[in-house]
């Protein structure tokens, strides 16, 4: 088996190209030349053997092995950016490490703010950059993480709390039932019933998701009980 010749920077080069579209504009976000990002790519492409970009005058684009290349990559990116942070703050003199889970509506749509804001406020009274670890899983799986001391805190959208653990509420959110725009749902104009919707096969997160576990929980809370129909 022959040894990779890839690089980390070379992928997180090829992401960035895949992101902005262009070579040159990737060079500029990245603060090197453009020579240098192009020298990574042909290296990355012949090292793997396979086509990564599509160049045309007006940009470049990914190519449907490109695409693949850089969705298995971001594991790799996200831990390198992880070691990376670490490092600095060790040179520092002072490491400061908050592991934290996160369900993954809360993780895809809240977490992120939360952590510019967190390095925002440390910059801003001068303090060392927190390195913050990151797993993403369900609300049943972060709870568990949270009990196993693997991760200080948790944060879920279920309303199945545990009792042996502290929780505090942090804000409020809505549930929404979505179809195509050629649904006849999408042109009603009276309130839909819960009956209804129950009784409708719908496509609902995974057991164990706080989303669904509210959905059903409600459903369930209803005279005479209602429960959804599941079609995926």
């Amino acid at each position: 088996m022959s040894e990779p010749t890839h690089d980390v920077s070379a992928l997180r080069a090829l992401r960035e190209v895949g992101r902005q579209g262009s070579i040159a504009a990737a060079a500029a976000m990245l603060g090197v030349s453009q020579q240098a990002i192009s020298a990574r790519m042909r290296t990355l492409e012949r090292g793997m053997g396979v086509p990564l970009l599509a160049r045309t005058p007006s940009g470049s684009h990914l190519t449907e092995q490109g695409r693949l290349v850089v969705g298995w990559a971001e594991d790799v990116l996200d831990a390198a950016d992880r070691l990376e942070a670490g490092l600095r703050s060790i040179r520092s003199g002072v490491s400061h490490r908050l592991a934290i889970a996160a369900s993954q509506t809360v993780a895809e749509h809240l977490v992120p703010h939360w952590l510019i804001e967190l390095r925002a406020a440390e910059q801003a009274a001068g303090h060392q950059p927190t390195v913050v670890e990151l797993a993403v899983a369900n609300s049943t799986a972060v709870i568990e993480l949270v009990r196993d001391a693997k991760a200080d805190l948790g944060f879920i959208e279920t309303p199945h709390l545990p009792s042996d653990l502290v929780t505090a509420v942090l804000r409020d959110d809505e549930l929404l039932v979505v179809t195509t725009p050629g649904h006849p749902w999408a042109r009603r104009r009276r309130p839909l019933e819960l009956a209804e919707i129950a009784a409708t096969p719908l496509v609902m997160r995974e057991a164990g998701s706080g989303t669904r576990d509210t959905l059903t929980d409600h459903l369930a809370a209803q005279d005479p009980p209602l429960r959804p129909e599941i079609a995926m």
